[in-house]
């Protein structure tokens, strides 16, 4: 008895979140995602991936087709998945496939008769292609929203080069739909939510996201994500792949991360923030004839967000090349987000992480401001062929050499005499934090970088160009200095490792 009772409580709990699903669906569709039982029940016992059209008019258009779409890349715990495609843009025809550039697709898993998702194909300029990608979903209320009710994902092709984002079960799930969605070349999303009560979506979360391609070769070179809800900013993450590779879309070497003002260490994410964007810095946008909240205007955010200062601010460097998510195996894909920094957790100098998965606290160079005393400044030092944040309270490199998660050595930057600009090294040499050598950093020719593809890159692409082979002859050079001394005095894990192709146990084959 007691099981019948918990079967029928939970059958009836699942009905009602369907119901209130599918309310909230009509509520921005209307007809289109009513599914006609007797067609879904049709479709549903015919021929799986067979196209029924509908021509209600008829005027010998069809302006529906459904199908049970049997697509390998779907799920077996969706199918089968029941679509019906409305053409919006009265191009369809008998016996012809539904375009991705027009048309409102809409999922029905199970094929039970409620919708699940729907997608909407935005072709904004008449000329034929994809420019806009609408993802709606369903979500419970939780930290992040304050209602149950319908979320958007709208994807924007600023570029024009018809790439934007992969579905599976007409949802995007980040493994494994990042490996094949586009995320480059001059490209934009924002998330919102549906305010019930406002008749309003609400931008928030990612808000925006932004990717930008300085010469159009589809490879954006900078990528800045906001967090926030409309006008109120809660955090940054601005990076660059400052010496791109023709035919590498993902390859991003810097990032700064950065807390609104008002962050505190105690409240986080629930900080009072108390940054605010000008309304002169916003756009905003109708979905589906309903309007948005105010968004970050793409073509003034950089501009925009140089001038800020920040509660607090980290810089991370990529300095071994690989940013990918940290200790993951099965996510070791070259993050498309940009550099995600590692929380930073010591007493005094914590910073938490912006946004997810991180690259890890290994083998990249953090640089910490507490309490910046203006807009983020920048200098080039070509002592030490790098590129700082000014005014830096921590800097440090953790050295894990062969991937086991533990710090081999590490390297501390110290600015001596508090004038901004870092002029010591301190190198702990075993990782015990205990400084087993340190030396001074010509500051003579420092010179201040914009924070900008095109002055990074300049700074930066003759050291990439010419520095690894400089580097490897010196290695070689000490290397026989060394032999020459004693046999086996060159001997060394680390030049080992790089010798073997960094073929270890600890470092998957694929990186």
């Amino acid at each position: 008895m007691f099981s019948t009772c918990l079967y029928t409580t939970t059958v009836h709990a699942q009905d009602t979140e369907k119901m209130a699903k599918q309310k909230a669906f009509e509520q921005v569709f209307g007809d289109a995602v009513r599914l006609d039982p007797a067609m879904v029940e049709k479709v549903k016992n015919d021929t799986p991936g067979k196209r029924h059209y509908v021509d209600r008019d008829g005027d010998g258009k069809p302006e529906e087709v459904w199908f049970i779409d049997i697509e390998p890349r779907h799920t077996e715990a969706k199918k089968p998945i029941l679509v019906k495609v409305v053409d919006k843009n009265g191009n369809l025809e008998m016996g012809k496939e539904p375009e991705k550039y027009g048309d409102l697709w809409i999922a029905d898993w199970h094929a039970d008769g409620w919708v699940d998702a729907v997608i909407g194909y935005r072709d904004l300029d008449g000329d034929g292609d994809l420019d806009v990608m609408e993802w709606f979903t369903y979500g419970k209320k939780g930290w992040r929203v304050p209602f149950d009710g319908l979320r958007a994902l709208v994807s924007t092709d600023d570029g024009d080069d018809n790439l934007l984002d992969y579905d599976m079960d007409y949802v995007y799930y980040q493994i494994p739909c990042q490996n094949h969605s586009h995320f480059g070349g001059n490209e934009s999303f924002v998330v919102y939510y549906l305010n019930p009560e406002q008749d309003k979506w609400i931008p928030h979360f990612e808000n925006p996201f932004l990717f930008y391609d300085f010469d159009n070769d589809g490879i954006s070179e900078e990528v800045i994500r906001v967090e926030g809800e409309e006008e109120l900013v809660k955090s940054l993450r601005w990076s660059f792949n400052v010496n791109p590779i023709t035919g590498k879309q993902r390859d991003f070497d810097v990032s700064v991360s950065a807390c609104a003002k008002g962050w505190t260490q105690e409240k986080d994410r629930e900080s009072d923030f108390t940054m605010y964007l000008p309304e002169e810095q916003t756009e905003h946008f109708m979905i589906r004839g309903i309007p948005t909240g105010p968004v970050l205007k793409r073509s003034t955010a950089r501009n925009y967000l140089q001038t800020v200062t920040w509660e607090r601010v980290l810089m991370t460097w990529n300095e071994n090349n690989l940013n990918i998510a940290f200790n993951d195996p099965k996510d070791t894909i070259e993050r498309w987000e940009g550099v995600i920094n590692a929380a930073s957790t010591d007493s005094g100098y914590v910073m938490p992480r912006i946004g997810a998965p991180d690259c890890g606290p290994y083998n990249k160079r953090y640089e910490l401001v507490l309490k910046p005393p203006g807009p983020n400044e920048f200098y080039f030092n070509p002592a030490d062929h790098r590129v700082h944040i000014k005014n830096s309270d921590r800097t440090w490199i953790k050295v894990d050499y062969d991937f086991d998660t533990k710090t081999d050595m590490s390297y501390f930057w110290v600015d001596t005499d508090k004038d901004g600009i870092m002029d010591r090294v301190d190198i702990d040499t075993n990782g015990d934090g205990i400084t087993d050598d340190s030396y001074p950093i010509d500051v003579s020719d420092v010179k201040p970088v914009g924070w900008t593809f095109k002055e990074l890159n300049g700074a930066l692409a003759p050291i990439f160009k010419t520095e690894p082979e400089n580097k490897y002859n010196l290695v070689m050079a000490l290397t026989t200095a060394l032999r020459s001394t004693k046999e086996g005095m060159e001997e060394d894990a680390v030049w080992n490792l790089l010798a073997n192709r960094m073929q270890d146990k600890n470092i998957p084959d694929d990186i």
